[in-house]
């Protein structure tokens, strides 16, 4: 899926689509307090799981509030979402470098 066909959703913000995004990153912030455990193995599969519960919840989202039922189109979106973010994360890792 490209970014025309993401334009093409029936997409409103009386959907409950404002509180989809304020609700994804959540496990991702709480997995950081894995940081707190002195151990890098468990810090590594904590994160993880973190990304993996913001995927899970961003794909079920998708499903219940927009009108289509595919799971490709879903995951199309998962995939595109998660892909500019970590875009942006590896962009601000490479300013934090230099």
């Amino acid at each position: 899926m490209n970014l025309h066909g993401l334009s093409q959703l029936p997409l409103s913000a009386e959907r409950g689509w404002p509180e989809l995004v304020k609700i994804r990153p959540v496990p991702m912030w709480l997995s950081s307090l894995g940081l707190l455990i002195p151990n890098l193995f468990a810090c590594v599969i904590i994160a993880i799981v973190g990304v993996g519960l913001s995927c899970g919840i961003l794909y079920h989202g998708i499903l219940a509030l927009s009108r289509t039922r595919e799971d490709v189109v879903a995951g199309g979106i998962v995939q595109t979402v998660i892909g500019v973010g970590l875009v942006a994360r590896a962009f601000l890792w490479l300013l934090a470098l230099a």
